[in-house]
């Protein structure tokens, strides 16, 4: 999971359990091995990456998608699992290294690999759908994505560092490739990236000193503007849109906190709302009236009721996962209308 020292090779996973066990984020934390000595043998750019994974029946539309950092599966389980159910389905990737996750509107899964520098996209015909497209980005390290239609339209992807500098947005494509990249000089280390439905990116990051920052590109172009009106001790994680554009900012290590605006002034409207255990990654259900959070200190997925003015711990699950993985993204298919 998230890191919070830069190199070029900096895996998330191992790092944060150390960095921000505390809550706190510094430059001195540990990095893992370089880049080649991390990737393992695997299929090639563009070989379908599922070729051990089990895919749901095809009535089988709506879930809730889980991945570990450590982790060659990424999991699918039923909407409502509050009886601890054993995965339906699952994704296999051979390289794991995965943070956060996503799901467009069509239902189309995203999975960004911070290890080796790629998207990739299952088809949403089904939960753990067929593979679609393994997207490389030649930036930096992936570890969040956002899109509105994966399939023909712009994949927004959070680079935690790039391989030369600070953290950045590629904007990629799945004919295309990543063609863009948008940097800001307040842009030190990026968390997650969010897209409204009118094509406006949102990357959540620390600045140079370890201050939060909350960056809007507006038409996911040009160079952003630092956002105003955030906690600048709240961290980063995952960005999510509620049904009424409202930004859903979660906060390592366990809160999140409801903006409004962020173009570039926020108005606060909900929290810090304390989460379970430790969180950096979650979303929303397509109502908006659920919230389901990677919980990697006690190794589950906690599933909240949310309003922008209040989250309510439900229930979790934990059955296929493992506190040592490293449980980190979660996302539900459908997602919020946002």
């Amino acid at each position: 999971m998230l890191s919070s020292s830069r190199a070029p090779a900096a895996a998330l996973g191992f790092v944060l359990l150390t960095a921000c066990g505390g809550g706190a984020l510094s430059p001195g934390a540990p990095v893992r091995e370089a880049l080649g000595d991390l990737r393992p043998p695997g299929p090639p750019v563009n070989a379908p990456a599922m070729q051990r994974g089990r895919a749901a029946p095809a009535r089988v539309r709506s879930g809730i998608y889980v991945a570990q950092f450590s982790s060659s599966y990424v999991f699918g389980y039923p909407l409502d699992n509050s009886k601890n159910g054993a995965p339906i389905c699952n994704i296999y990737n051979p390289y794991q290294s995965v943070n956060d996750i996503a799901v467009d509107a069509g239902g189309n899964l995203l999975i960004p690999l911070e290890v080796p520098n790629e998207i990739l996209v299952y088809k949403g015909t089904r939960l753990c759908g067929p593979w679609a497209a393994t997207i490389a980005d030649p930036y930096g390290q992936p570890t969040g994505a956002a899109a509105n239609d994966a399939m023909h339209g712009t994949i927004a992807v959070a680079n935690i560092f790039d391989l030369s500098g600070p953290g950045s947005i590629s904007l990629c494509t799945m004919s295309g490739g990543c063609t863009q990249n948008l940097t800001n000089p307040a842009l030190y280390e990026t968390g997650g990236v969010a897209m409204d439905r009118k094509g406006n990116c949102w990357a959540s990051g620390l600045d140079g000193s370890y201050a939060s920052v909350l960056i809007y590109f507006a038409a996911c172009s040009g160079s952003g503007v630092a956002a105003t009106g955030i906690a600048v001790t709240q961290g980063y994680g995952a960005i999510d849109l509620d049904k009424n554009g409202n930004l859903v900012v979660v906060s390592i290590p366990n809160s999140v906190y409801v903006y409004g605006g962020c173009k570039p002034k926020c108005k606060k409207i909900g929290g810090p709302f304390t989460l379970q255990g430790g969180t950096i990654f979650g979303h929303l259900n397509k109502k908006s009236t659920e919230f389901a959070g990677g919980d990697y200190e006690l190794g589950q997925v906690d599933i909240y009721d949310y309003t922008p003015k209040s989250l309510t711990y439900r229930y979790s699950f934990n059955s296929g996962l493992s506190a040592s993985a490293d449980v980190g993204g979660v996302a539900f298919s459908p997602r919020s209308k946002e």
